[in-house]
């Protein structure tokens, strides 16, 4: 995944030229300085700039501006200015053009732009224009180079104008007005004395007046917004490596055809385009908007170039600075809906589910490029252009399995997953059960004054997971959960899950992304989240903040068991000081058993909620309604006897059984059927549910020996093991015998208790 370019920005304060190279520096960036320091001179410091400095740069402007453009053309400035360039990203992207050829070629084109125009007030208001922002920011410019050249050129000479005028005016009258007298009245001569010395008032300003504030107003302009540069930009080659942007840091305007054809690199090649990019965002904060139009190119590229891949969702979360051209809400939900039914159809073995997960990409495809269509115009295009190949690689994929789901299943599709988690998307025909757990819940949080921590607790492969999936449309209205998967993510430290948890709630609330806290203190890290979370205004909705697989968190917690109680501690202070985030773990490890921190001692307000297995009638529900088979009654009783409602083996043995009616191509289902599956069931090595009872929960030799004597028919002595086993539910106590509760459990363990 390519490194986020924002993580490692670094800006100093510039400090008050004092010599020749720091005023030359100043006279190169002062543009980009002021946009980020404009309120940090002093009005001390601002009288000395215009004191020392004005005079020497409104002399020698043109000279300075000549040599200092020289060396952005020609010299190494990320060595110069490391304050202002990324040196080792230069290094790799820009191009060295030697000092004399880069020089020759700018002094060609600048002197031939110097001849044209306006000559002296040209320069007059270009030197206004290069001065600018040394007296508290762009305030001098302005006022300087507008209000001096611009209306005190017009209003010096309107003044000299009406001078003028009036006595061109009187002089005018006393001829006028002798003549007139004798043709008309006194009155009538003087309006028509006054009338002409306004005309001519009007005819000065248009000849002189009006010219000379223009030319001086041109040229305030072309120095302020270096526009004398701009020829000399399309000289560069505009890609990745050679843009005048790593060159020039007060790029203040669009340069022609760069934002096209940047794009249009970054759809063909977005691996390089986030380095650029990234470059832009830190160093470039002149061009915020390009380096936003660039990401959104980098994005649809990488979607363009993996269809249908995973890797088209590698990069980190998009983030857009520039309001103008962010995505709205409704867009990143459709984004975040595609990406979480494409992750659920790459997971997916079954042929039948994996059919049905693909259609509903389409549809989510097709939801996606509906909203795409209707936001910003200046990125949309690169979207739908990747959303299209998307759908049109996801159709031929769809007909594809429809093709292998007939060859493979032609009685009844299998829908059955053995060790899979259920998702509400695709598996609702499979689900069954959990409801007294979904009433119990709701009830608990609703009624809550002050939010409980939950505990989804249960043996491994009996369905935790899949009921955490299945929570939010369980609950209704009023809930929304947020999973973090703690089983499939990889962290070495707390803070590292602190930052990946802070990353998941700002995608999941869709708010700008902080910057993760990476101090090895594990309260700050944990502050930083909860800054977070205080941004989730939910009204009536209360937000489960659910972490799969739990006991990874207790392994980290354990590098540092002191910070651990620390932390426990905070998350609990945390939970009873607002009822609007709801922690719920879920997870095989009671809170009693977990040590170093101890989380029995910090979360004594738990409350916990056992996910067993399936009651009788939801595990019949569950053989016969989900496909199109006959089941004889005494089938379906055995199956249950045999697995005791055990989710994910009750679904292997029907998986089993749907392979044997599509094989020899009948509905009818008998006992020998049955029996087949038993034995290959009882003689699978790799049979999960069973292995990891067998070599993660009996891991201490102690309690392996404690099932042997279960399985030899021993009375056993009451010992920790014992109880430990009673507790999670894998062996009960029948005619004063304890035994092993779950049949198949028994027939695989005395085959493979002393193999594995």
């Amino acid at each position: 995944m390519p490194k986020n370019p924002m993580s490692d920005a670094v800006f100093t304060k510039p400090t008050i030229p004092k010599n020749s190279r720091q005023l030359l520096s100043w006279v190169i960036f002062e543009p980009i300085l002021l946009t980020q320091y404009s309120n940090t001179l002093s009005r001390k410091e601002g009288l000395w700039v215009l004191l020392k400095v004005y005079p020497l740069l409104v002399t020698c402007s043109c000279l300075l501006y000549l040599l200092s453009s020289a060396v952005v053309v020609g010299l190494d400035l990320p060595q110069l200015f490391p304050g202002q360039f990324k040196t080792e990203l230069v290094d790799q992207l820009s191009d060295r053009t030697s000092f004399f050829d880069g020089y020759a070629i700018f002094i060609k084109k600048t002197m031939l732009a110097f001849i044209i125009g306006f000559a002296g007030c040209l320069i007059l208001g270009f030197a206004g224009g290069l001065t600018r922002g040394f007296f508290f920011g762009i305030a001098l410019g302005l006022t300087g180079g507008v209000a001096s050249g611009l209306l005190g050129g017009v209003t010096s000479d309107l003044t000299f104008g009406l001078v003028i005028g009036i006595a061109f005016g009187l002089v005018g009258s006393l001829i006028f007005g002798l003549a007139g007298s004798l043709l008309f009245s006194l009155a009538e001569s003087f309006g028509v004395v006054l009338i002409l010395g306004f005309a001519g008032i009007l005819v000065w300003d248009l000849i002189w007046n009006l010219p000379s504030s223009l030319a001086w107003g041109l040229g305030f302009y072309i120095g302020y917004f270096r526009l004398l540069f701009y020829p000399f930009y399309y000289f560069f080659k505009m890609d990745f490596y050679h843009a005048p942007y790593f060159h020039d840091a007060a790029i203040w305007l669009p340069i022609w055809q760069a934002k096209t054809r940047l794009c249009a690199l970054a759809l063909d090649d977005p691996e390089t385009a986030i380095k650029f990019a990234g470059f832009l965002r830190i160093y470039r904060p002149l061009q915020t908007k390009l380096s936003d139009t660039v990401f959104h190119a980098i994005f649809a590229g990488t979607l363009l170039k993996n269809p249908v891949d995973m890797k088209a969702f590698e990069l980190p979360p998009l983030i857009i600075k520039n309001s103008s051209l962010r995505p709205s809400n409704d867009w990143y939900n459709k984004y975040k809906s595609v990406k979480n039914e494409f992750s659920n159809y790459i997971q997916h073995n079954n042929i039948h589910l994996k059919q049905q997960s693909c259609g509903q990409l389409i549809t989510e495809l097709n939801d996606f490029k509906e909203q795409t269509s209707i936001e910003n115009p200046s990125w949309r295009g690169y979207y739908l252009s990747a959303i299209e190949k998307w759908l049109r690689v996801a159709n031929e994929e769809l007909g594809q399995l429809e093709v292998q789901a007939k060859t493979l299943e032609p009685i009844t599709a299998n829908v059955y997953l053995s060790g899979d988690a259920l998702n509400p998307t695709q598996h609702k025909a499979i689900f069954f059960g959990r409801n007294d757990l979904k009433d119990q819940f709701a009830r608990s949080v609703l009624t809550a004054t002050q939010m409980p921590m939950f505990l989804i607790q249960g043996q491994r492969r009996t369905g935790k997971t899949s009921l955490l999936n299945f929570l939010e449309p369980l609950l209704g209205a009023g809930f929304e959960v947020l999973k973090q998967d703690l089983q499939d993510a990889q962290f070495d430290s707390i803070p590292h899950w602190l930052a990946d948890l802070q990353r998941g709630i700002s995608d999941y609330l869709i708010t700008p992304q902080p910057e993760p806290s990476h101090s090895d203190n594990w309260l700050h890290c944990w502050q930083a989240v909860q800054a977070c979370l205080s941004q989730f205004v939910g009204g009536q909705y209360r937000l489960i903040l659910a972490f799969d697989e739990y006991e990874a968190i207790h392994s980290l917690l354990q590098q540092d068991p002191i910070q651990g109680e620390r932390l426990l501690a905070a998350m609990r202070s945390y939970s009873q000081q607002q009822n609007k985030v709801v922690f719920l773990f879920v997870g095989a490890a009671l809170f009693s058993e977990l040590e170093q921190p101890n989380w029995s001692r910090y979360f004594v307000q738990v409350q916990r909620f056992r996910v067993d297995y399936l009651h009788h009638d939801d595990a019949i529900r569950l053989i016969t309604e989900p496909v199109n088979l006959s089941y004889p009654p005494a089938v379906c009783e055995r199956m249950f006897d045999l697995t005791q409602g055990h989710p994910a083996l009750l679904q292997l043995l029907c998986s089993k059984m749907v392979d044997i009616a599509n094989s020899e191509n009948r509905k009818a289902m008998q006992a020998a059927d049955l029996d087949a599956v038993v034995r290959a069931v009882s003689t699978e090595r790799e049979t999960l549910a069973i292995l990891i009872f067998w070599r993660d929960f009996c891991a201490d030799p102690a309690c392996k020996q404690t099932v042997k004597q279960l399985l030899n028919g021993e009375r056993v002595a009451p010992n920790p093991h014992l109880y430990r086993l009673e507790e999670h539910g894998f062996i009960v106590e029948k005619e004063g015998r304890w035994q092993l509760r779950v049949p198949l459990f028994e027939m695989w363990l005395q085959r493979f208790a002393d193999r594995v």
